[in-house]
């Protein structure tokens, strides 16, 4: 999820001792205001040294100042694993975040990156390039041919990613990762885009499940 620059102040605050949930320590207004004019400066000095972690500066020549509400701009992602699970992948094309959803995470959640009310990948709306990937372990059935995974995104030029496997192999691990450039108030930060999944040449059964998404 997004952080704000308060949070990521109260994080290093709170490995200091100065602010803990757990204890109700609050932590100094002044403290707060500090920290973050020291998280600009410090950002700047990595920006200045080829660093780029996105952080989003506020307008201080402007006589903005930073409060601990803005977006700090940093990455945002979901990564959901599931684990131990008997999933059928069809050769019919099928929703992925429709399939997903009906399944227990063993760690992580899908939001942001994937509604599950709409069933389609979604961004945020920044210059801001998003990674994906997906990784799955199972197997097809003995003695299944031409088998392979494929994976497309709907959008203004589908793209689609395929992944081959031998059929010599007993265990088959799969990995599609793609990433996407994304243009604020373009196509993709608009519309978002369907993720539609299909084995070929047999119906394939997951066992391991890792989907993660990065802006």
């Amino acid at each position: 999820m997004a952080k704000t620059k308060g949070d990521l102040v109260l994080k290093a605050l709170r490995k200091a001792g100065l602010y803990s949930n757990a204890t109700l320590t609050d932590a100094d207004p002044q403290a707060i205001e500090d920290a973050i004019n020291d998280l600009e400066d410090m950002m700047a000095a990595w920006q200045a040294k080829g660093i780029e972690l996105g952080y989003q500066f506020t307008d201080t020549e402007n006589g903005i100042m930073p409060l601990p509400d803005d977006d700090s701009g940093t990455r945002k992602k979901s990564e959901v694993v599931y684990s131990g699970v008997s999933v059928t992948i069809p050769t019919a094309p099928t929703n992925l975040v429709s399939l997903l959803k009906t399944l227990t995470p063993s760690s992580g959640t899908l939001a942001p990156f994937f509604d599950t009310v709409n069933n389609k990948m979604v961004v945020f709306n920044e210059n801001k390039t998003l990674f994906f990937k997906l990784s799955i372990v199972g197997t097809w059935p003995s003695g299944t041919a031409n088998r392979s995974m494929q994976l497309t995104f709907s959008g203004s030029v589908p793209d689609t990613l395929v992944s081959s496997r031998n059929s010599a192999t007993t265990t088959d691990n799969i990995l599609l990762a793609t990433f996407f450039s994304v243009d604020k108030d373009g196509f993709l930060a608009a519309n978002g885009s369907t993720l539609t999944i299909q084995s070929n040449g047999a119906a394939f059964t997951a066992t391991t499940i890792k989907i993660i998404a990065e802006q």
